[in-house]
């Protein structure tokens, strides 16, 4: 074997080992990645994960794709924490990862969303935004306190769901399955005065229904008030101002607007009506429950 042989050889080698190597590096930021995403979305461990993204941003070298995803991921878990440091990352993508059309596309968006969000008042003291648009777009449920998550029915499978309205994720907070495993669904909820509740109307399987209340994280529930199929029709309109009640409106052959102690679900009809104009008095229920 001549030299020229043994140096295209080496060359072929070489070449092949790095290409190796490459590919282990990107299988191995690929596992980073995945492991701080369910640090962040999992165990929500925001500021865990933060850390976990910079070490990947650090040692991506050449992978841009990697970088820039890690970038984009870091910066959202300082939007959801409330910090600045989200705006700064966010530009950084779009100025320096431009090629890497993904990210910088969603980079430029959620800048798009910060900026609306700083938006002066207008003189009468309030600004409009458009926060959701599209076929999910629900109206039966409420927004949190300090604005940041609307409460609504995913009616792709008819489960209670959150949606966070800085970032446009989508959350789950109830998972009954598909429409063919079950009929059962949510209808209207409220979120509570300090935010860590949430009260919902759900439809049982006989038709019934029930009012529960539970976590926003979804990790729990418990029927405060139910009735069978044929029975009384309830839901929930309004929490008190300390959060220990529920304003209801509870319909079968006459109208009635009543409170539930969310302590230990007992009920009190306060007003009954005739059966025409339900939402009239829901308006009234609501009305009655801010006067406690």
């Amino acid at each position: 074997m001549n030299r020229l042989s043994v140096m295209f050889i080496a060359a072929l080698l070489a070449a092949g080992l790095q290409t190796t190597h490459a590919q282990q590096n990107n299988a191995q930021g690929e596992k980073l990645l995945a492991s701080a995403q369910h640090k962040a979305t999992v165990d929500g461990d925001l500021q865990g994960a933060i850390e976990e993204y910079k070490k990947i941003v650090a040692r991506a070298g050449a992978n841009r794709t990697l970088a820039a995803q890690a970038l984009f991921r870091m910066a959202e878990c300082y939007q959801k924490l409330g910090d600045a440091e989200s705006q700064k990352i966010y530009e950084r993508i779009v100025r320096e990862y431009a090629d890497q059309r993904d990210p910088a596309a969603q980079a430029r968006a959620r800048l798009a969303v910060l900026q609306e969000q700083r938006t002066p008042l207008s003189p009468s003291g309030m600004v409009s935004r458009q926060v959701w648009t599209g076929p999910q777009v629900d109206i039966l449920g409420s927004v949190s306190p300090d604005g940041r998550l609307l409460s609504f029915v995913d009616w792709e499978t008819g489960d209670l769901a959150l949606r966070n309205l800085a970032t446009g994720d989508n959350r789950r907070l109830t998972n009954k399955g598909s429409w063919d495993q079950s009929a059962e669904f949510a209808l209207f909820s409220r979120i509570s005065p300090d935010g860590r509740l949430i009260a919902y109307n759900w439809m049982k399987k006989n038709f019934g229904w029930e009012i529960r209340v539970g976590p926003v994280d979804g990790s729990s529930y418990r029927a405060l008030f139910s009735t069978d199929a044929n029975d009384d029709y309830a839901h929930a309109e309004a929490w008190s101002p300390d959060g220990k009640q529920l304003a209801v409106l509870l319909a079968k052959d006459v109208n009635k607007i009543g409170l539930i102690a969310v302590a230990d679900g007992s009920p009190r009809v306060l007003k009954s009506f005739d059966w025409r104009s339900p939402r009239k008095h829901a308006l009234l229920a609501r009305r009655q429950v801010h006067r406690l």
